[in-house]
């Protein structure tokens, strides 16, 4: 008897499905620069950002659902000069009534670009803090720092699942 529910149970268990991931892509065309001067700085080709000057290009997060964990943060982009960067930051913003808007957000993950390969690469990581979303009490964004035209941004992708391996 518990020999045939043991095997009932694995075969259940086997066919069971794994978390589902889901991967959240935010092209470059999404971000934002905050610059007051008013200047070009960055121009926009074919669904990339090309940075005239160093710049800092900011994309809000919508995940679909508090209690998802984040799984991993990854920037795509193109290298073309290994003495310099693009670095994307995924943020919190901790909504707290009462509390001073312009406190700092939390950074949750970073990836920097290495190399200089002049085409497309990614850039990931999984060490992610605060990995389990809420929407309730947090805004989430991420940040990107281009150096100039050498450091193309072409998107982020955040995966995020009910669980994490």
């Amino acid at each position: 008897m518990f020999r045939k529910l043991s095997l009932v149970a694995a075969t259940l268990l086997a066919m069971a499905p794994a978390a589902k991931a889901d991967v959240l892509s935010i092209s470059a065309m999404s971000f934002n620069l905050y610059d007051p001067s008013g200047n070009p700085r960055i121009t926009a080709t074919n669904g990339t950002l090309s940075p005239a000057l160093a710049s800092d290009l900011f994309a809000g997060v919508t995940f679909p659902k508090s209690g998802l964990v984040m799984c991993s943060f990854a920037l795509v982009y193109q290298d073309s000069n290994g003495a310099e960067n693009v670095k994307a930051t995924l943020y919190r913003k901790r909504f707290l009534q009462g509390s001073d808007a312009e406190g700092a957000a939390t950074p949750l993950a970073a990836v920097t670009s290495s190399g200089a390969l002049g085409t497309m690469q990614r850039a990931k990581t999984t060490s992610v803090v605060g990995r389990t979303v809420d929407m309730v009490n947090y805004f989430y964004f991420v940040k990107i720092s281009a150096q100039n035209f050498n450091t193309i941004p072409v998107g982020v992708q955040i995966e995020v699942k009910t669980a994490c391996p």
